[in-house]
């Protein structure tokens, strides 16, 4: 072993700091893992939901505590569980109107009734 009391003082110092700054890697290295293997299991739970036959559903949620994200998730899973449709996200295209239909408005300033 090294013997840190015969080391002058800017030397004990200087590895003091050293030893600080690789536990501070060490535990943000920790954090950028669990972080990680967090979002694989999500995508992976996502990946099996999407697997559903049918018409895909959205299940939305919107929360500060997390509460409703586990709600949401429990929701899809039943769904999917059920055969009502298939879970996971959309791919975030839209829906092309059928051909001879028009696409109604709603709101907005030229709206006869603003209010809505």
């Amino acid at each position: 072993m090294i013997d840190f009391a015969a080391l002058d003082p800017e030397t004990r110092r200087h590895l003091a700091a050293a030893g600080v700054a690789l536990a501070w890697v060490a535990f943000c290295g920790l954090i950028a893992a669990r972080h990680a293997l967090r979002r694989r299991a999500e995508r992976r739970e996502a990946a099996a939901l999407a697997q559903g036959a049918g018409e895909p559903v959205l299940v939305a949620y919107a929360s500060q505590t997390g509460f409703a994200e586990e709600l949401a998730r429990a929701t899809a899973t039943a769904l999917t569980a059920g055969g009502a449709g298939r879970g996971g996200r959309r791919s975030g295209r839209r829906r092309r109107p059928r051909p001879g239909r028009r696409r109604r408005r709603r709101g907005g300033a030229g709206s006869p009734d603003p209010g809505r």
